[in-house]
């Protein structure tokens, strides 16, 4: 016996009527595909978080900021990714892996306009936390 010819013998049984599905049907990639693109997207967001790394030296001379101040620079990426691991799986589980996907590009993009109009070290704090917290979400 199929499993439709069944289900229809069970509620012919019961005499109950069954009910359309309201799930609606979504469009997936193929497991293939599916693969390359969550490897481009982690591919994205590690050299997005990479990229602007070489350009601290010259922010430091242009700015005149401290060695130290470089170094919390970098720290706040790596407290911004620790905090993101820590909430946004549950997030994800709520509310499903590809909105927290989208909006953590959306915040990479953000973080990148950032680093571009950059004014003060205060502005690379900014800019490298939101990195962190979209790298971790993504």
């Amino acid at each position: 016996m199929q499993p439709s010819s069944h289900r229809q013998a069970a509620t012919a049984a019961t005499g109950l009527y069954e009910l359309p599905s309201l799930a609606r049907s979504r469009r997936t990639l193929s497991p293939r595909t599916g693969y390359a693109v969550a490897a481009l997207v982690v591919g994205l967001g590690l050299f997005a978080s990479v990229t602007p790394s070489p350009l601290y030296r010259t922010y430091s001379v242009l700015w005149h900021f401290s060695p130290l101040t470089l170094t919390l620079i970098y720290a706040t990426y790596a407290f911004g990714v620790l905090a993101s691991l820590l909430l946004a799986g549950g997030v994800s589980d709520d509310v499903g892996r590809r909105p927290v996907l989208l909006a953590a590009l959306g915040a990479l993009m953000a973080s990148s306009l950032l680093f571009i109009v950059a004014g003060s070290a205060a502005w690379l704090f900014v800019a490298r936390g939101l990195q962190g917290l979209a790298t971790g979400a993504a």
